[in-house]
């Protein structure tokens, strides 16, 4: 089937934006790539991602001809080629090249990459209006994603031009604050190996990730969550990401200020979460620890499964000396080990993830499918 689709592209002529001919494909992508598509909008979206593709080159030669239809139909918009247009899905095939991206990541295939790259083409040939619809809850989704599978540089490919067309997108920019922050996470962990060079010749070393880029992230960071809250002041989970930002930064007062403000904004239930987990290692790290363990149970109150809570509250309570509830707040973070009703919100907190992507996702997936 590829090859008999690799050989009827080769044959194809440049395709016209007038009637076909006899010996004229119909204008615009192949018949082969319209039914895939359809075939992943109307509900086989497993079957669809499993089908076996031809090289990278096809499908760009694909986009070509669908770009090549989209300026017919700009010259003539009533011409016989419309239908042609009218009947494609533009949100099905990004999804669908989507879904083969994350695929691939899944098992280490090294043509993700360029996989993930066929989106944003398809993406800007869509009509304004579906694009401005469609484009901002596809990039969030699919950043945030790549955020969790820690591909931050292709996640921050995505969102920086899409906030170049979104420049006040407040969700956008928390998304892109969220990514920069994950990514500052791991590298203050991350040892660097490599050859220093001494007069006995290259002698092997390891050291950490520079202090200078990761505040830079950082403070990247920052700038993305004010900009999210001068947008929209009510977004708590922006104003909660400013505040650990800004204790990562040293700012312990404004970081302070900050979580105690989401406090008296009576915050959902993964928000109250973090203030509270952030302002007890506020006291902690300034040796108020009566107040950190009073925070941090605030913190198991609002989750009682977050497990990050439990630790912190167990840690604090040993420094006291009040060893017993030391050991009962672990004992009780432990207990709960695979019983667990929710995921503790630090997890996906730590993987950058501002909103859940897989929901993103299904959600754009639901509105493609009649």
């Amino acid at each position: 089937m590829i090859a008999a689709l690799l050989l009827v592209l080769a044959r194809a002529p440049a395709q016209q934006d007038g009637p076909t001919t006899p010996h004229q494909p119909p204008p615009g992508p192949s018949e082969w790539y319209r039914a895939l598509v359809e075939r992943y909008r109307t509900g086989d979206r497993e079957g669809a991602v499993a089908e076996e593709f031809p090289p990278e080159k096809i499908l760009y030669a694909e986009i070509d001809a669908l770009a090549r239809l989209v300026e017919g139909v700009r010259r003539r918009p009533s011409g016989p080629i419309r239908h042609r247009l009218d009947t494609f899905s533009f949100e099905a095939a990004v999804l669908l090249h989507t879904d083969r991206a994350f695929a691939m990541f899944e098992r280490y295939d090294p043509t993700a990459q360029a996989e993930l790259a066929l989106p944003p083409r398809l993406v800007a040939l869509m009509d304004e209006p579906a694009r401005r619809a469609f484009e901002p809850r596809w990039v969030r989704a699919t950043a945030l994603e790549l955020s969790h599978l820690a591909q931050w540089p292709l996640a921050l490919g995505l969102l920086d031009p899409a906030l170049k067309r979104y420049p006040s997108d407040p969700l956008l920019l928390l998304a892109r604050g969220a990514v920069l922050e994950a990514r500052s996470r791991l590298e203050r962990d991350t040892m660097i190996d490599y050859q220093r060079v001494t007069q006995a010749g290259l002698r092997p070393d390891r050291m950490r990730a520079g202090p200078r880029e990761i505040r830079a992230q950082l403070q990247r960071a920052e700038a993305c969550y004010r900009q999210a809250l001068a947008a929209r002041p009510d977004l708590q989970h922006a104003r909660v990401r400013l505040g650990r930002v800004l204790q990562l930064l040293g700012q312990s007062d404004a970081s302070i200020a900050e979580l105690q403000a989401v406090l008296a904004a009576a915050p959902e239930t993964r928000d109250l979460y973090f203030a509270h987990l952030f302002l007890g290692y506020a006291h902690e790290t300034a040796g108020r620890l009566d107040a950190a363990a009073a925070e941090y149970e605030l913190a198991v109150r609002a989750v009682p499964d977050g497990q990050a809570a439990a630790v912190a509250l167990s840690h604090a309570l040993h420094r006291l000396g009040r060893w017993p509830a030391s050991v009962e707040a672990l004992r009780s973070g432990v207990d709960r080990a695979g019983r667990r009703m929710v995921v503790d919100p630090w997890w996906p907190y730590v993987a950058g993830q501002s909103e859940d992507p897989a929901a993103l996702l299904e959600a754009l997936r639901a509105e493609v499918t009649p």
